[in-house]
């Protein structure tokens, strides 16, 4: 009895959202070159079968947009700095966040990166290569004071709200 009760509440709580128009999804994905996407869907008080195509519309943004190479960002791992356009031979870095790998690396505000798994960057959106999976490693070449370093980095899951808000590409 308790069972059925418990199923009841949830079926009156899911109707309740769907009702009200307060149901909806929302993921953010990155591209292979650096672009955001966003999937996103709401009922907006269709009742439960607006909940339920909005949901159907939802997985099928997010089935597209992961066949395009998109990655969920909670699944991306960075290096957690943040870098302007092209400067010279490369990207400056502008920010490098606590506890991040770069700062463990010892990565500074105003180094350049030369580059990123041995290819130079030529073009601002390079440096979407600094992304991957968490755990893999990824390869930079510093220049600093004209002397040159190489780091192996190891992709985390940094506080990728914050690095999105000041990446410029």
């Amino acid at each position: 009895m308790a069972f059925v009760d418990k199923m009841l509440l949830v079926v009156l709580g899911v109707a309740s959202l769907a009702l009200s128009g307060c149901a909806s999804n929302s993921q953010t994905f990155m591209g292979p070159k650096g672009e955001i996407k966003n999937c996103a869907s709401t009922s907006q008080g269709q009742g439960l079968g607006g909940v339920l195509m909005a949901n159907s519309r939802f997985n099928a943004c997010v089935d597209e947009i992961k066949a395009l190479g998109f990655k969920e960002i909670e699944a991306i791992g960075t290096v957690g700095i943040s870098t302007s356009s092209i400067e010279g031979n490369g990207l400056r870095v502008i920010k490098v966040y606590d506890n991040s790998p770069a700062a463990k690396a010892g990565i500074i505000k105003n180094d350049i990166i030369v580059a990123i798994n041995g290819s130079k960057p030529i073009r601002d959106t390079d440096f979407a290569a600094t992304h991957g999976n968490i755990g893999s490693p990824v390869d930079l070449t510093i220049s600093r004071d004209g002397k040159l370093s190489n780091h192996t980095l190891v992709r985390s899951q940094c506080a990728y709200s914050r690095l999105l808000e000041t990446v410029t590409y």
